[in-house]
């Protein structure tokens, strides 16, 4: 699926989110690590218990980029250090694209997960989450003809997490 087709999907997550934009927002930048999104950066603004976030990721010395849009709604018990719960379940959606001397391999994933804010003070925090994914879609281009038996990142796991430390905006 090309980029115009992600960008449109990611379009479609925020329009259909349950979220009203208006008033007394709050923005969180992040950076984290994690399976499907690696090495990554992020924004995430936040409306009461609901937020939208966007991340960019890559691996350093390879040739892998990933970026990815999330929604997060928070439940359970509220934070003595914020106003946002500390459990969320998580939906989104993850492309990746990477490069070999053979082969280049783009991929489009549904992501789901629960995780948990820990706060540290009112303003820094982490989270870490666990979840699932599924594959929306997958192209593989081949430079090269090939020969033999091949193992690359053509398999992937289904269960992915993720790690983050956050800053309120």
């Amino acid at each position: 699926m090309k980029i115009k087709s992600y960008l449109l999907s990611i379009f479609l997550i925020y329009i259909l989110s349950p979220v009203k934009y208006s008033g007394q927002s709050e923005f969180n930048i992040s950076s984290g690590i994690g399976y499907s999104e690696l090495l990554n950066i992020g924004l995430y603004y936040q409306y009461y218990q609901t937020q939208l976030g966007i991340t960019v990721g890559s691996w350093p010395n390879e040739n892998i980029f990933t970026i990815s849009s999330d929604v997060r709604f928070h439940l359970g018990e509220i934070s003595e250090l914020s106003k946002r719960r500390c459990w969320y379940i998580m939906y989104g959606i993850n492309y990746l694209k990477y490069e070999t001397n053979r082969k280049i391999g783009k991929y489009q994933f549904a992501l789901l997960r629960i995780g948990r804010e820990i706060n540290i003070t009112s303003k820094i925090g982490f989270d870490l989450n666990i979840g699932t994914m599924v594959e929306i879609n997958k192209n593989i281009k081949n430079k090269m003809e090939e020969f033999g038996p091949q193992g690359d990142v053509d398999s992937l796991f289904p269960i992915n997490f993720g790690f983050r430390i956050f800053y309120r905006i």
